[in-house]
């Protein structure tokens, strides 16, 4: 086992740098079938794969930079010299990033060794005595999981013969059409070999995490086949598997809409949320679990804990908050008033969803000890200020890529976990598919093959289940927007604006127009070490 996790990182370490001349004899060693013969070997390749995840999807500048920075939904200004970083979100929120951007390149990286990790699990398991045709099944969703979102983000997907996994050559790369239906053929043929969530759980692939991906994979087959087309043509075929998949997973009995509280789907206990269809586990290895999320927004004065604080970055646009009402209650929840005054300490909780105007909340006693708190120990709240330029916590509408302590609403849709091991720690399982997303594709699905009455019913089962109005009529436009509402900071946002043709409108500090924007470059690292792979168009 030592032989095998030793040679499998010096593989996975290639990927990160790009390298392709590890030698053969080191790279038979990695597959050699007498190297593990036991079912918790294979567990540990599985569980290898299903890591990456982590780090993948919980950073704030990775996928979900690549996916929320670049849109109308999120901006990180620089405020004096905090979150500069080099230029890197400045180029993301403005579409001016090359090919050496770093968080572009991360993501490939990260993507990549994923596949990598993938198929390192299934190759292992084949060659195996015994039965795992399961944990095969789950791991091959996972590397297509994996590479929808090369070939979402990077319009190319490098895959390599999990038969043979010959690491000394250059990998295939596969795009358009032909990347689709690698996808598809890995989705199609694990179906009937995988669990249920009451067998492996929410954040193990199941026969549903498998059906909502081809859900996913249908309905943006025509971005994925002809990426820079002036306008997207959507196959009733295409359509029709869409709403096929789609209903399959809400028919099923292990899902079902949060009725009560909107925000718990995203609470530090969300583990097993009946809404949660595949999620990245914080749970099991707590200390490791990410807390960006919900960190990078509040202001530094904002603070959970007397030892905990926010990260002042991220922010909201306005060109997005205005598409709201207000009266969603997906827009917020108040968990004590934004006023003066006293409050129980166990009653403290930060509010959730969108923050703006003056921010109040407990401050820390002289000697910084803890908060501040009245003679019969209740917390006073006031006015909170900040402690970079002393001016009052007053999040502004109005928000500059230059910007001062307050500019920008803030978004606190992830509960803050006060009992994280430090300030960026939490055990907030994040999701990456849920339910409510799925009944937004089959409503989409169903738009686009003209049948808006059965769209706007699936619309409205989910804005009557989070407790909004129902819409009266359904356009296209209402449609996009209600993805916004439901999914807002759940890395979705470009893929959905380049989707209904709105990548290229100018919103705040973004004025580009460039079309060869809708896929990123291939980082020059990954250029320069596979010959088979071409820059894409425009860079």
């Amino acid at each position: 086992m030592k032989s095998l996790i030793k040679v499998s990182y010096i593989f996975l370490a290639s990927v990160m740098v790009g390298c392709t001349d590890l030698k053969e004899e080191i790279l038979d060693e990695t597959l050699n079938k007498d190297l593990i013969t036991s079912s918790e070997a294979a567990e540990s390749v599985t569980a290898a794969a299903y890591a990456r995840l982590r780090s993948t999807f919980t950073h704030n500048a990775k996928v979900f930079g690549l996916q929320e920075i670049t849109t109308d939904e999120a901006i990180c200004p620089t405020r004096g010299t905090d979150w500069d970083d080099n230029g890197l979100y400045r180029e993301l929120h403005t579409h001016s990033w090359t090919a050496n951007n770093g968080a572009i390149r991360n993501t490939w990286n990260e993507l990549n060794q994923g596949v990598a990790k993938s198929m390192i699990a299934i190759k292992t398991m084949q060659d195996m005595e015994g039965n795992f045709d399961q944990k095969i099944a789950e791991t091959t969703v996972l590397k297509a999981f994996y590479m929808m979102h090369l070939l979402d983000l990077y319009g190319q997907v490098p895959t390599r013969d999990v038969e043979t996994l010959k690491f000394n050559e250059d990998p295939l790369v596969l795009k358009g059409e032909e990347a689709v239906q690698y996808i598809e053929e890995d989705l199609l043929s694990t179906i009937d070999h995988l669990g249920t969530k009451e067998e492996v759980g929410s954040s193990r692939i199941t026969k549903e995490v498998a059906q909502a991906l081809l859900s996913r994979l249908y309905l943006n087959i025509a971005v994925y086949t002809d990426p820079y087309a002036p306008s997207y043509k959507f196959k009733s075929e295409d359509l029709t598997k869409v709403i096929q998949h789609s209903t399959e997973v809400i028919n099923s009995s292990s899902y079902q809409l949060e009725t009560a509280d909107y925000f718990s789907i995203f609470d530090t206990d969300n583990h097993g949320h009946s809404e949660m269809i595949f999620a990245v586990d914080q749970r099991l290895e707590y200390n490791l679990g990410d807390n960006r999320f919900a960190v990078v927004s509040l202001a530094r004065s904002q603070k959970p804990t007397p030892t905990r604080r926010g990260w002042n970055g991220y922010a909201t646009l306005p060109e997005f908050v205005d598409t709201w009402d207000v009266t969603d209650p997906r827009f917020s929840k108040v968990n004590f008033a934004q006023e003066e005054g006293t409050l129980a300490p166990e009653l403290y909780e930060l509010n959730r969803g969108f923050m703006s105007g003056q921010q109040y909340g407990p401050v820390l006693n002289e000697d910084q000890s803890d908060f501040e708190k009245d003679t019969s120990g209740q917390l006073i709240i006031t006015a909170l200020m900040n402690d970079r330029d002393g001016l009052p916590t007053d999040f502004t509408k109005e928000v500059k890529l230059f910007d001062n302590q307050s500019s920008g609403i803030r978004v606190a849709k992830y509960q803050f976990d006060i009992n994280g091991s430090s300030n960026s720690r939490g055990q907030v399982d994040i999701p990456l598919i849920r339910l409510g997303d799925v009944y937004l594709m089959r409503a989409e699905a169903k738009f686009r093959n003209n049948d808006v009455s059965g769209a706007l019913s699936d619309i409205n089962t989910l804005r009557t289940a989070r407790g909004a109005k129902p819409l009266t009529s359904l356009t296209e436009e209402a449609l996009f927007n209600e993805r916004g509402f439901e999914l807002y900071w759940e890395m979705q946002r470009r893929t959905d604006m380049i989707r209904f043709g709105k990548f290229e409108d100018k919103w705040t500090e973004k004025s580009s127009s460039d079309p060869n924007k809708r896929v990123f470059p291939l980082p020059q690292t990954a250029l320069d070490a596979n010959l088979n792979l071409v820059q894409n168009q425009g860079y």
